[in-house]
């Protein structure tokens, strides 16, 4: 039994440690996210769209879509900038590594970005 006691503390620190060096997401990062969340879906129609013959019945049904997806990015957008804030024109260079890493197709979209959580 005591042999159990001296081997357990050990990992059970050391688990402990581990955790604790976790650094938390910054504010930059959770925004990245955030804005990668809330734009999927509008990325997703942009690439069938652009994918597909221009035709002029699919072209007014698209714009349809893109525009009510638009405006439900916007919806989950304006709750991440009431979470963290807007970004600030400083913070748009900031942002575009963690972006690319996350959404690296709207990594350089720097104009959707100011629309959605911009000053």
């Amino acid at each position: 039994m005591p042999r159990f006691k001296i081997f357990a503390l050990p990992i059970l620190l050391f688990f402990f440690f581990a955790c604790e060096n976790r650094q938390p997401a910054t504010t930059l990062e959770k925004l990245a996210d955030g804005f990668c969340e809330c734009t999927n879906s509008l990325a997703e129609i942009n690439r069938e769209v652009q994918n597909q013959s221009p035709d002029s019945t699919l072209a007014a049904e698209n714009l349809e879509r893109i525009a009510a997806e638009y405006e439900n990015s916007k919806n989950c957008a304006t709750t991440l900038v009431g979470q963290f804030g807007k970004l600030k024109t400083a913070d748009f260079e900031k942002i575009k590594p963690y972006l690319k890493k996350k959404c690296p197709d709207r990594a350089d979209n720097i104009d959707l970005l100011r629309e959605l959580l911009g000053e």
